[in-house]
């Protein structure tokens, strides 16, 4: 979540959405690129996003960007979607809009990745050696 700049508050409601929706995408593609996810929303027309056969230039620019992903939308109305709606509602404390990737984010993949071998090892009984180890 981040506060809007002067052109993004000159979107349309979806296409705010939708650019909301890159952000967190770009954000979290360590954790969600290769790999099929939801992605819930309060938005119901962002379900009918990929089925419009006339949109902007703009929304289809951005349509494609979204072809990088394998998820499926999912409409969540917001009185029932708590955690989404209190992060909505964080202000950033500096004007910095875009803030520079550092060490955490430059090491998320690896971190993602020790996290998903952890899991496998612990699903699997047949590896309890391998499982102390961690």
């Amino acid at each position: 979540s981040r506060t809007l700049n002067d052109s993004e508050r000159k979107l349309s409601t979806i296409e705010k959405e939708l650019s909301a929706v890159l952000f967190a995408l770009k954000t979290f593609r360590p954790y969600v690129y290769g790999r099929k996810f939801s992605l819930f929303t309060d938005h119901k027309p962002l379900q009918w996003l990929f089925g419009l056969k006339d949109c902007s230039s703009k929304l289809f620019r951005w349509r494609l960007k979204l072809n990088d992903y394998d998820f499926v939308i999912r409409y969540k109305p917001g009185s029932s979607n708590h955690v989404a709606d209190a992060l909505s509602r964080i202000e950033l404390n500096n004007n910095d809009t875009n803030p520079q990737p550092g060490p955490s984010t430059e090491l998320s993949p690896i971190a993602a990745e020790i996290e998903r071998m952890i899991e496998t090892v612990n699903s699997q009984e047949s590896l309890p050696e391998i499982r102390d180890l961690l």
